[in-house]
């Protein structure tokens, strides 16, 4: 989907450590999803800047919003500039509590859970 809509530079965030960890080693994988990581590899070239970071998993509670809020959807949905108010009102929320519960502006018109 990134290089399908242009994007040259990516990081590829997941909470997954294994599959990070091999995804950023140099050698062969032989271990059982070894396929998925020879693939993933191998589309990895199309792009001039590729990252595989591990985020935890508590970290990573507005991606997995996102995903349930794409799961109301027949299709595939791109949120590049606009996302879900259920979206919105997650990141804000995590905005407060990584700010010491200062409010943070919010133009969305989404309630901005302050």
């Amino acid at each position: 989907m990134a290089e399908e809509m242009g994007f040259r530079e990516i990081c590829v965030e997941g909470d997954a450590l294994t599959v990070i960890r091999k995804l950023t080693l140099a050698t062969e994988d032989r271990s059982s999803i070894r396929s998925i990581i020879h693939a993933i590899k191998k589309k990895s070239y199309r792009f001039s800047s590729i990252q595989f970071q591990y985020v935890p998993r508590e970290a990573n509670t507005v991606a997995h919003e996102m995903v349930m809020e794409g799961k109301k959807f027949d299709g595939p949905q791109y949120w590049m500039e606009k996302v879900q108010c259920a979206v919105q009102d997650l990141v804000n929320r995590e905005r407060l509590s990584t700010n010491g519960g200062q409010n943070v502006s919010d133009e969305s018109g989404c309630n901005n859970g302050g």
